[in-house]
């Protein structure tokens, strides 16, 4: 069985949520190239919360290896490889075909909804209009829908990590690029719709973390 994913989340998690979507986004549209220190006093204050939930944020954050927690420092977002682009995508490519290897059930019924929704938003978007943050939205909302399918947690974590790593190397994309993104996010999103195993559907989105410009 799968471990809950913020997916499945209820109504008294929107606020933690929000403030860790807002974080992401932050992360990913930040220069990959500089280190960032993220403050907990500053965070708290710019929220309009306690520290309490900015730590739970940052948990959830240093769990999907967007940041890191160093002694004596603090939080901090960890510049990228340069050149470790390509294997980024090879991993998160690799971890997908894993995933869909090792999967053996049916498609639940609300994933396949879910999917479908955003299959929807997807195509209501022109590939001429598909800024970044518009790739990074969509992204944000399929990655625990596809964390839902995968049934190692262990691989859940590595997708997950993968993933979002690919994002914060997506922000320095052209428009081509960003198009070709949108293209094959759209074909795996509707193709998925038309199986109904999740090896399958898994295996659709590996397509999807082919470097663009290959």
């Amino acid at each position: 069985m799968n471990r809950p994913t913020e997916f499945f989340s209820g109504p008294e998690t929107s606020r933690l949520e929000s403030i860790v979507h807002a974080l992401r986004l932050r992360i990913c549209t930040a220069d990959p190239d500089v280190e960032h220190l993220l403050h907990e006093n500053k965070l708290a204050a710019e929220f309009g919360v306690s520290r309490t939930p900015i730590r739970h944020a940052l948990q959830r954050l240093s769990y999907e290896h967007l940041v890191q927690t160093r002694s004596g420092v603090g939080t901090v977002v960890a510049p990228l490889d340069p050149s470790a682009e390509h294997r980024d995508f090879e991993v998160l490519r690799g971890v997908i075909d894993l995933a869909a290897r090792t999967s053996t059930r049916a498609t639940p019924p609300q994933l396949e909804f879910a999917l479908r929704g955003l299959a929807v938003s997807l195509d209501a978007v022109a590939p001429a209009d598909f800024s970044f943050v518009r790739h990074f939205d969509l992204r944000a909302a399929l990655i625990p829908m596809l964390n839902a399918l995968i049934e190692d947690p262990i691989l859940v974590e590595a997708h997950g990590a993968a993933h979002w790593r690919i994002l914060r190397r997506s922000q320095s994309f052209d428009a081509q690029m960003l198009a070709w993104q949108h293209k094959a996010l759209s074909q795996a999103l509707n193709s998925a719709l038309h199986e109904a195993q999740v090896p399958v559907v898994l295996a659709r989105f590996a397509a999807t973390a082919a470097h663009p410009a290959d």
